[in-house]
C-alpha cells in the first residue's frame, strides 16, 4: 500500500505575517461565499491549524474585525494604482485606475455586508490614512498634466474618488454612470460647445 504523502506545513512566518496571512485568506473566504466563514474552513484555505488562528488573534470577533479594517486600507488596491502606466493618454489612465478603486468599494461591500455587526463606528485613522494614500496615487497619474488641469491633481483625485464612492453606495448608486462616465465628466464637463464656439 503507497503511504500517503506527508501533510504540507505553512511556511514559518513571524506573528504579524501570520496575522496577515490569515486575514488575506478570510477575506476571500468571505467574498467567495458571501457568508461568514467558520475557523475550521479559514484554517484549511490558510493551510494551518486552526489552533493557530487563536494564537495570533484573542477570539474569532478579533479576526473579523482586523479583516474589514484591512479591506478598508486600500493598501492593494493603492499599490495597484501606482503601477498604472502613466505615458497613456490621461483619461484612459484614469479609467484604469479607477476601476481598480471600484472593484475594491465592491470587495469592501461585500465585507461589510457580512461582518456587519464587526463595522466600526466613528472616525478612523486608518481609514483617513487609507483615502490619503488611494487620493496620492490617484493624483501623481495627472502629475505630467498639471499644466493643463484647471484644478490640483490631488483635488481632482479626491473629487474622483468622492464620486466613485457616492455612485457605489450614496443616492447616486440608481444613476447609470460608469467609470469612463464619471472620468470624462470629471475631465470634460456636461457642457457641450455651442454651435460655432471652439472646441
Amino acid at each position: 500500500m503507497d503511504t500517503p504523502p506527508p501533510r504540507s506545513r505553512a511556511p514559518q512566518m513571524d506573528r504579524d505575517a501570520r496575522r496577515e496571512m490569515i486575514v488575506a485568506r478570510t477575506i476571500d473566504l468571505l467574498v467567495e461565499h458571501g457568508r461568514p466563514a467558520t475557523t475550521r474552513e479559514i484554517a484549511a484555505a490558510a493551510g494551518i491549524g486552526e489552533g493557530t488562528i487563536f494564537r495570533v488573534f484573542a477570539d474569532k470577533d478579533e479576526l473579523l474585525r482586523e479583516c474589514l479594517l484591512e479591506a478598508m486600507r486600500m493598501r492593494e488596491a493603492t499599490a495597484r494604482i501606482a503601477q498604472t502606466d502613466p505615458t497613456g493618454a490621461l483619461e484612459e489612465r484614469l479609467v484604469q485606475a479607477l476601476s481598480v478603486m471600484q472593484d475594491h468599494i465592491a470587495r469592501v461591500g461585500t465585507v461589510a455586508a457580512v461582518l456587519g455587526t464587526h463595522v466600526p463606528k466613528g472616525p478612523s485613522a486608518d481609514r483617513d490614512a487609507a483615502f490619503s494614500a488611494a487620493r496620492d496615487a490617484l493624483a501623481r497619474l495627472m502629475e505630467s498634466e498639471r499644466g493643463r488641469l484647471s484644478r490640483p491633481p490631488e483635488q481632482i483625485s479626491a473629487l474622483l474618488i468622492g464620486l466613485l464612492f457616492e455612485r457605489s453606495f450614496g443616492p447616486a448608486a440608481a444613476m447609470d454612470l460608469s467609470v469612463p462616465d464619471l472620468v470624462s465628466i470629471v475631465l470634460h464637463g456636461t457642457l457641450t460647445p455651442e454651435p460655432g464656439e471652439d472646441t
